[in-house]
């Protein structure tokens, strides 16, 4: 239907974005029937991305089971403009995501998917039309989509890449603060090479005015803990904790017992969580890769 016409269109810009972008996807399904259908769906979708070293992560998951056991999380990093389109034309993806994603089944669903640096032109025009995408404003966002300065994937025997999620619901009219906080914990790590996205944002200004997601993606558990032990970090997440209701801490890839207690030290309690479909980190991810 019209995600196949989309894609198939011929007049894209021939000049295109080298930015990298992310799409975050809110899911909460009304039955294990849908959620099913959804998962089943995104299968299909993970299995082409073996050759897209531009999709960074690709990744779906519960970060809460016990109590909302219907609802997923999506989270899609991409090197550039190409590396979008790449992941999506295969015959048999684009034919699954027409089924798994049809106006039937998003009806037995809450679906919200926001969009942080999308490139304006088609990718926008698309994400926008296929996925209802919304665009919070940059005043609410802090941190980067993938590391600006340095890029390494590490591979230590022992250790893997890490995906974190903070959740924090900040006291009444703190979300401000607490989102520079943030923005200052992200900043601190773009000197290290293996912090290759850290990115928070009031993703839902108007809704929800006081909560404040934070994203950490990681090449090994080492470079979490180096980033975690600074104290520049240290000061901001004590300030985080001191404006906020409540913070949670969830993770998916590799968490190691060193990086539970780099956390702990530092006033986090996270919990490990399995990725239901896709990866943390593409093994051979490259932020230049078009393809």
């Amino acid at each position: 239907g019209v995600w196949l016409a989309r894609l198939r269109t011929s007049d894209r810009s021939s000049s295109t974005s080298m930015a990298p972008f992310m799409l975050r996807v809110k899911c909460a399904c009304h039955d294990e029937e849908t959620m099913t259908t959804i998962l089943d769906t995104l299968k299909v979708c993970a299995s082409f991305q073996g050759p897209h070293k531009g999709v960074v992560t690709y990744h779906f998951s519960h970060p809460d089971p016990e109590a909302r056991p219907y609802y997923i999380e999506f989270t899609e990093v991409y090197a550039n403009e190409e590396s979008f389109w790449a992941h999506s034309m295969h015959q048999e993806m684009m034919e699954a995501f027409a089924k798994g994603f049809s106006a039937e089944v998003l009806a037995k669903t809450e679906t919200v998917t926001y969009g942080f640096d999308v490139p304006e032109g088609k990718v926008k025009e698309t994400c926008t039309l296929l996925l209802k995408c919304q665009y919070p404003p940059p005043s609410s966002q802090a941190g980067f989509v993938l590391n600006p300065e340095k890029w390494s994937l590490d591979k230590t025997e022992g250790d893997g890449p890490i995906l974190m999620f903070i959740y924090v619901d900040t006291k009444p009219s703190k979300a401000k603060e607490v989102l520079h906080c943030l923005g200052a914990v992200a900043d601190s790590s773009n000197i290290n090479a293996g912090v290759l996205t850290s990115f928070c944002s009031v993703t839902e200004p108007e809704k929800q005015p006081n909560h404040v997601d934070f994203m950490e993606l990681c090449s090994s558990n080492a470079k979490l803990q180096e980033h975690f032990s600074q104290a520049a970090v240290k000061e901001a997440l004590s300030c985080i904790l001191q404006n906020s209701e409540s913070v949670s801490c969830v993770a998916f890839g590799t968490l190691l017992s060193k990086t539970t207690d780099t956390l702990k030290s530092v006033g986090l309690t996270c919990n490990f969580r399995t990725t239901d479909v896709g990866y943390v980190l593409h093994p051979e991810a490259d932020p230049n890769c078009k393809v």
